[in-house]
């Protein structure tokens, strides 16, 4: 995922009163046109309640995070395949 704008993503919240449920979080970002980016960021963070912009805030961080890891991880293994393939040879 790339990274979001939060201040963006505060705007798009705006007037929404927590504690929310993510499925509340997704509706109040359709209902306020946020883009598909912003939506699906939103759809993939953990099915909880959140009591704060600062605990969305948060859970967007973790999982992006969590992204730029698993794709560390998948281009470190790329390279040991790599570097297996061209040692067989």
């Amino acid at each position: 995922m790339a990274s979001m704008n939060l201040a963006q993503l505060e705007s798009q919240l705006k007037g929404i009163n927590y504690p929310v449920s993510k499925a509340e979080l997704v509706k109040h970002m359709e209902r306020n046109g946020a883009d598909e980016s912003m939506r699906m960021a939103i759809s993939s963070l953990p099915n909880q309640t959140y009591d704060s912009f600062a605990a969305v805030s948060r859970a967007i961080s973790a999982m992006q995070q969590g992204n730029m890891s698993q794709e560390q991880d998948r281009n470190h293994h790329d390279q040991s395949q790599q570097g297996k393939q061209k040692a067989s040879r």
